[in-house]
C-alpha cells in the first residue's frame, strides 16, 4: 500500500473516530483537564493520535555502550554522532545520584555500527570549582569541518555531594516526587572543547553561552545559522559555532536576569505566571522554512513553540496533543522527507513503550513505529531518579540506517540500530 493511500485510510479512519476525538477536543479547551491542570493554552493541532493511529512493531538490534558501575553509578543525556568511520557516544555520568557534584561527560567509539565500543575516556572530567566538584551535562557532539565540537552543560553547586542515596524512582512512581538538593547559585554555563584528531585529544575548555545549560546539540537550519535547543530559551550563532558571537533568544515574558538551567526554569516560570511547566526542547525546520520545537511539560502532553524568522522571536508555549509520559526526546526529518518524533508516548509509564511517529505535514503524527517495548525493570545501583527503560532518546542518521541511543534506568547506555526501509 503507497503512502499517500494510507493517509486517505488513516484519514477516513480519523473522522469515523471524531466522535471520541471531539470529546478530548472538548476537554482541553475547558479551564482544567479533571485533575485541576489550566489548560486555557492549548494547540490541537500537532498531535501523535496515541492510541489510534496504526503501529507497527520494528525489528530492531540492541546493544550494550556501557554498564553502569560503582563510582559511575548515574549514566544519562546520551547522543551519538558519527566521524570519520566511527560512531561517537557521548552521556552524563555521575558517581551516584543525578546531576551532582563529580558528574563528568564520557565518550566511547564504535568502529562496527554500534554492536561493540570502546571503554568510555572522558571529555570533560572532573574539575574543582569555586563551591565543589563542578557538575557537567553532557550534550552531544557536533561535526563542523575538520574538528569535532563537544558541548557541555557546566554548573558549580554550593551544596555539598550527597552520598546518602534516596530510594530507586520505581517505588514512587505512583506521582511521589524525590527532593533536589538546594542549590544557591546561578553560576550555570554552556563550554565547549574541540578535537582535531576524531576526539582521541581536546582542547582546554571555553566558555562560549553564559546562564545556560543546553538540552541537545545545535540544529543547523537552511541558513547556516546554529541553534541550540534549551528549555525556555534558543541561543543561536551565525557561522563557527567555536566563536563567542551567541546570541541569546527566548520565548516571550521572561525577565532579563532569567537562567536556563535545571532547578531554575521552574522558578522562572512560576514568577511569569506560565500556565504549565515546560523545559527541553526539541527543535527542527518546516519545509516553508518555520521552526518548531517541542517541549516537555508536566501536563502529559508536549508543548510547543514556534519561530516563523529563524530563531529571532519565538512564541508563547501551547499544549498540543501529542502525548508524553515526561522525558526527554528528539524530533527530525527522515530522508524521504517525512518529519518524525522519537519519544515516549503513553502517559505516566516508565519510559516505555519507545515509539519513533511519523508525520506528513509536521504536525499529523499518524504512523507509528515500535522500536522497543520491554518493561522497567530496577536499577542495580541506588541513585536519584533512577528510572525509565528507554531514557532520554536521541538519533542518528547514517546512510539508509537510523541508530538511537538511550539510557536504561540511568544506569547503562544502550544503543539500537535498524534500516529505514523499515519505516513503511
Amino acid at each position: 500500500m503507497n503512502r499517500k493511500l494510507s493517509w486517505l485510510l488513516v484519514l477516513m479512519a480519523l473522522t469515523v473516530c471524531s466522535a471520541c476525538s471531539e470529546n478530548q477536543k472538548g476537554q482541553a479547551h475547558t479551564n482544567n483537564d479533571g485533575n485541576g491542570n489550566d489548560l486555557l493554552k492549548v494547540d490541537n493541532v500537532i498531535s501523535n493520535y496515541w492510541g489510534k493511529a496504526p503501529t507497527k512493531k520494528v525489528d530492531i538490534e540492541e546493544f550494550t555502550v556501557f554498564l553502569g558501575k560503582e563510582g559511575f553509578a548515574y549514566n544519562h543525556h546520551p547522543q551519538v554522532t558519527f566521524y570519520d568511520g566511527k560512531l561517537l557516544a557521548t552521556w552524563s555520568s555521575g558517581i551516584y545520584n543525578e546531576d551532582e557534584p563529580g558528574q563528568v561527560m564520557l565518550m566511547a567509539f564504535s568502529e562496527d555500527e554500534g554492536q561493540t565500543w570502546s571503554a568510555p575516556k572522558p571529555i570533560f572530567d572532573k574539575k574543582q570549582g569555586k563551591y565543589n566538584q563542578l557538575v557537567y551535562t553532557s550534550e552531544g557532539i557536533l561535526p563542523y569541518q575538520d574538528t569535532l565540537i563537544a558541548f557541555c552543560g557546566v554548573n558549580d553547586q554550593q551544596a555539598p555531594l550527597e552520598v546518602k542515596q534516596d530510594p530507586i524512582f520505581p517505588k514512587a512512581a505512583d506521582g511521589g516526587k524525590l527532593p533536589y538538593q538546594k542549590i544557591a547559585t546561578t553560576d550555570h554555563r554552556t563550554e565547549i572543547k574541540i578535537s582535531i584528531d576524531g576526539g582521541l585529544s581536546w582542547s582546554e575548555s571555553k566558555t562560549i553561552i553564559e546562564g545556560f545549560i543546553p538540552n541537545l546539540k545545535p540544529v543547523r537550519t537552511v541558513s547556516g545559522r546554529f541553534i541550540v535547543p534549551g528549555n525556555m530559551s534558543f541561543p543561536y550563532v551565525d557561522g563557527s559555532p567555536v566563536s563567542g558571537n551567541w546570541k541569546k533568544r527566548a520565548v516571550p515574558g521572561l525577565p532579563q536576569t532569567y537562567v536556563d538551567a535545571p532547578r531554575w526554569f521552574e522558578i522562572t516560570q512560576e514568577e511569569i505566571n506560565a500556565p504549565f511547566n515546560f523545559c527541553e526542547a526539541s527543535l527542527w525546520q518546516m519545509e516553508n522554512g518555520s521552526l518548531k520545537a517541542m517541549l516537555r511539560t508536566d501536563q502529559g502532553r508536549l508543548a510547543v513553540t514556534e519561530s516563523h524568522d529563524n530563531g529571532e522571536n519565538w512564541t508563547s508555549p501551547k499544549l498540543t496533543d501529542f502525548t508524553d509520559c515526561g522525558s526527554r526526546f528528539e524530533f527530525g526529518r527522515l530522508p524521504d522527507g517525512r518529519y518524525f518524533g522519537i519519544t515516549c508516548p503513553q502517559p505516566k509509564s516508565v519510559r516505555t513503550p519507545l515509539v519513533l511517529a511519523t508525520s506528513e505535514d509536521g504536525t499529523s503524527f499518524d504512523h507509528h513505529y515500535i522500536l522497543g517495548d520491554e518493561a522497567a525493570t530496577t536499577a542495580r545501583i541506588s541513585g536519584r531518579w533512577k528510572y525509565g527503560r528507554y531514557g532520554y532518546p536521541s538519533f542518528l542518521i547514517k546512510d539508509d540506517t537510523m541508530f538511537v541511543i538511550y539510557s536504561n534506568n540511568k544506569e547503562d547506555i544502550q544503543i539500537c540500530r535498524f534500516p529505514l526501509s523499515r519505516l513503511i
